[in-house]
């Protein structure tokens, strides 16, 4: 009997550490949620400026973006604009099956919310693992409501803005825990997440901020914290090449419009 009692009690001890650990995943989808049922809470799509209305008519958008010439009038060219094609596809394809647009727009924010939030936590915990889950989770609310994301993400509206500000922790936390686990899966896992999020990747500013920043955390491994200079190397140079390589659908367009 107090054998079954102990083992009652160990039980319901981890149930409950357990739970605890799922608390911040919850909140961060929940606040996410509520965000965007706040901001379409009236029923219409949004947008500002250059961003235009895009969510109206997005298999359009697709249709215009899917090739590096566009076809309106005489034709314009669009450059490396072709890596927002995929997220017009897959979204096109959600409006296309009976969707409402605001509805589809919200589904986006939420997942930018989502995305952007789960990557800051897990990065926050890469670096301070032993720091208390709330002040984790504070970090993912300083990151969502900084004054810098309000001004430059938020208030400019536009979805390259989002979607980069949503990659740059996920690309950043995948590359650092390939650097302290000494993990080269981590720098196709990291490529693999500029693809999907390619949108972000729609001007070359950003791209230049990615890679410098890449470059500045493989400099700081081996310049002050010491590791093996060999592994850092390769480890970037695989980064590159698996970026190259499943993003030259859209940077070969860089080098067309160039020439």
């Amino acid at each position: 009997s107090f054998g079954g009692s102990e083992k009652k009690e160990r039980f319901q001890s981890f149930t409950c550490k357990s739970m605890k650990k799922f608390i911040p995943f919850i909140l961060i989808i929940i606040i996410s949620l509520f965000i965007t049922l706040l901001w379409f809470r009236q029923g219409k799509i949004m947008g500002a400026g250059e961003s235009g209305l895009i969510f109206y008519d997005l298999d359009s958008q697709f249709q215009l973006a899917k090739f590096s010439w566009g076809d309106p009038g005489l034709g314009n060219s669009l450059g490396i604009g072709v890596a927002a094609s995929p997220t017009y596809w897959f979204f096109s394809r959600v409006q296309n099956i009976g969707v409402p647009a605001p509805v589809v727009q919200a589904i986006f924010f939420a997942i930018i919310f989502c995305v952007a939030g789960f990557s800051v936590y897990f990065l926050t915990k890469e670096f301070f693992p032993q720091l208390e889950e709330k002040f984790i989770f504070l970090a993912v609310l300083f990151y969502w409501f900084n004054p810098l994301s309000m001004v430059n993400v938020w208030n400019r509206f536009l979805y390259n803005y989002m979607v980069f500000w949503a990659l740059l922790p996920l690309a950043s936390f995948l590359f650092i825990r390939g650097l302290i686990k000494k993990d080269f899966r981590y720098a196709i896992f990291t490529s693999v997440s500029t693809m999907v999020f390619s949108f972000a990747l729609t001007s070359i500013p950003f791209n230049l901020i990615l890679w410098f920043l890449f470059f500045y955390t493989a400099l700081f491994f081996i310049c002050i914290l010491r590791q093996n200079i060999r592994f850092i190397l390769e480890y970037f140079c695989l980064s590159l090449v698996s970026f190259i390589f499943l993003n030259f659908w859209w940077i070969s367009q860089t080098f067309s419009f160039i020439s």
